[in-house]
């Protein structure tokens, strides 16, 4: 069963860190694309309580807020104006790329490896495509830490009251309250994810350089001047 199936290479620092990037790209990916969330609001005018409740989730394309206390021929809502979906599907699709790329290497490792073993472009594409990885979980963290940031600030309640509500809100008798605000809870862990994947693909590198003929050169290279160094002379 050995010579078909290299289990242990699953107990090697490579192999290893390979499972762990695959669940933290599934954690990373899971918590954006499953995310949704709502805030609650009343707004008390003209006699008439107004309880407003805004949802929103991924792929974060806002709809209008409603207008009240406005005159009954009023139509439409109140435009947003942002757009952070597209920094949203940016991560979600590192993440699942990355997430099948796991699966793909890890079928590799374990079955084919050993059978190809004198294809030296293999372990140099992996090495290629493992820090390409790790530079997009970077990209893309950041994009979407910028992108979580224009979530949370059009749909927190002040926000939301000051670019939307702020004329009737100012309105004598009118009331504004925020009731129930939104939870981003799994937005910061998904960025949290996003850079922890960064760290694990780009640590793995190394371990993935060491499989490469780059690596195996140079240790070639230092065996000879290993070797070649005098005994220390005796006094």
């Amino acid at each position: 069963m050995e010579s078909l199936f290299r289990f242990r290479v699953l107990l090697e620092p490579r192999g290893f860190l390979r499972i762990i990037e695959f669940f933290l790209a599934v954690l990373m990916f899971a918590t954006t694309a499953g995310y949704s969330s709502s805030v609650v609001y009343n707004i008390t005018c003209l006699n008439y309580e107004f309880e407003k409740k805004y949802e929103f989730g991924y792929p974060f394309n806002f709809k209008d807020y409603d207008e009240v206390c406005v005159p009954s021929n009023a139509t439409g809502g109140m435009k947003v104006n942002a757009y952070p979906g597209g920094k949203a599907s940016f991560f979600v699709a590192i993440g699942v790329l990355a997430m099948l790329y796991c699966i793909a290497t890890l079928i590799w490792y374990v079955i084919f490896e050993v059978k190809f073993i004198r294809f030296d472009l293999i372990p140099a594409a992996d090495l290629v495509l493992t820090a390409t990885f790790a530079l997009f979980f970077f990209l893309a963290s950041c994009a979407w830490a910028s992108g979580v940031s224009t979530v949370k600030y059009w749909t927190t309640f002040e926000n939301i009251k000051t670019n939307f509500y702020k004329n009737v809100c100012n309105t004598p008798g009118t009331k504004c309250i925020g009731v129930t605000p939104a939870s981003y809870a799994s937005l910061n862990a998904s960025i949290l994810f996003g850079f922890l994947n960064f760290l694990v693909w780009l640590g793995n590198c190394w371990f993935v350089f060491k499989e490469t003929t780059w690596f195996q050169a140079r240790q070639k290279k230092q065996e000879p001047q290993t070797q070649a160094e005098p005994p220390p002379n005796d006094i």
